[in-house]
């Protein structure tokens, strides 16, 4: 779908890497929707082109990993020592994603 527009659903199975949300809320539109200004931008992925993702700044590079991908939660793990190395404070979260992933029951495959 490069060149495309693709619209992260709330709560999928995707992880945008080196971007950190600052919204506490797994599920972003209701957490917008409480009140919280939503920016509209488009940020961009080398496979996925234009991908529309509140807080992301405009034409700013996003990396995004897939549940499908066979590899992903353990590039999230690796992410996951990486910034404990660094003293962020994102290692819970990055547990509750990497769980999401390994419970994901789609179809695994390696990255394309």
């Amino acid at each position: 779908m490069a060149g495309g527009l693709l619209a992260v659903p709330p709560g999928s199975a995707l992880l945008l890497v080196l971007v950190e949300c600052r919204c506490s809320q797994m599920d972003h539109v209701h957490c917008h929707k409480r009140g919280a200004k939503r920016r509209s931008t488009m940020a961009i992925s080398g496979k996925y082109g234009k991908i529309d993702i509140p807080k992301i700044g405009e034409e700013e590079p996003v990396f995004i990993l897939r549940a499908q991908d066979r590899l992903a939660d353990g590039i999230i793990e690796i992410y996951k020592v990486i910034t404990s190395m660094h003293g962020s404070g994102l290692g819970e979260e990055l547990d509750k994603e990497i769980d999401r992933f390994r419970s994901w029951s789609g179809q695994k495959k390696m990255p394309d």
